[in-house]
């Protein structure tokens, strides 16, 4: 839609307004679209989350007519700020957001915790959403086998590479749900919708061979007949032959992985911790078993010469 069509959407009555921006590449157009809304609703309050605002919440605040960003996990920040919005209250103990006071002075709270059970977290609310249009659309992130649905098996990744938001979005902490829970939501959006196609959108969905051992072995065990892939990329050091056999006997299709750069010189100064020589051992093994394999690449590191 256009920002006229997206704005015509907003209840005339409304009083809060919450965006998103994930990549950077977003924000030029983002930021119109804020500029826009404000003049459309000059009262309402405006905040917005994702990885951009969190890796630049001041800057952002400068050059967008924001009230406020969330940093991180949003779940338990939204409840809190939009009760401090609606009874009028200071938002100075609000933990995990940045704000412009009632003097527009941007202000820092200290950061919150991340949130350790995440199993207690409440499934997305896709009845909000038309499916079927969403597959009609079919731009699905990755290579959809049929009827698809985006999931989360694990939130955060234990890396820290230069290029990357993560450790300040996340931390440095990677938490798997529970297995047979993840494969529940699976059957009850084949139930509902008659999906048959997931793609796990996590930062790094395989760190533990335990984990995705069993995750696969829930979805063999209840005879599901589904395929899924990893689109974001992962880690290649918990796949060899014999977890990829499993991936492939459990419905996985295809994974990338995303070694960044080719040349150890540049993996060490964006602090890729890969094995270069493991990782095509971990796509031999992968290939053999039958399941596609992509590489995600960055072109422009001020390390990169012509020569790498």
């Amino acid at each position: 839609m256009t920002q006229k069509e997206i704005i015509e959407r907003i209840p005339s009555d409304t009083e809060v307004i919450g965006l998103g921006c994930m990549f950077t590449s977003h924000w030029v157009y983002v930021r119109e679209l804020v500029s826009e809304i404000r003049k459309s609703f000059p009262n309402v309050f405006l905040l917005m989350g994702g990885e951009h605002v969190t890796g630049f919440p001041k800057f952002s605040l400068e050059q967008a007519p924001l009230d406020c960003v969330i940093m991180g996990e949003g779940e338990e920040t939204i409840v809190q700020l939009l009760a401090h919005v609606e009874k009028g209250l200071p938002l100075d103990d609000v933990a995990g957001i940045v704000y412009k006071d009632s003097e527009g002075l941007i202000q820092e709270n200290s950061r919150r915790n991340r949130v350790k059970e995440i199993d207690s977290i409440a499934k997305p609310a896709w009845d909000l959403f038309d499916i079927e249009k969403y597959n009609e659309v079919n731009q699905p992130h990755g290579s959809s086998q049929g009827k698809f649905m985006p999931m989360l098996a694990t939130r955060g990744c234990p890396f820290s590479c230069t290029f990357c938001t993560s450790p300040h979005m996340w931390t440095t902490e990677w938490i798997p749900r529970d297995p047979n829970l993840v494969v529940d939501e699976m059957q009850e959006y084949q139930k509902k919708y008659g999906v048959t196609d997931f793609q796990f959108e996590d930062l790094t969905a395989i760190v533990r061979k335990d984990w995705i051992s069993n995750f696969c072995d829930a979805i063999i065990q209840r005879g599901m007949r589904v395929t899924f892939q990893l689109p974001s990329g992962t880690r290649s050091e918990g796949i060899d032959f014999e977890v990829a056999k499993k991936l492939k006997a459990a419905g996985c299709h295809e994974f990338s992985f995303a070694p960044e750069s080719g040349d150890p010189r540049v993996l060490q100064a964006i602090k890729k911790k890969i094995s270069l020589p493991k990782m095509f051992d971990s796509a031999r093994g992968a290939l053999k078993a039958g399941i596609n394999v992509g590489c995600f690449f960055i072109i422009g590191f001020p390390e990169d010469d012509y020569r790498s």
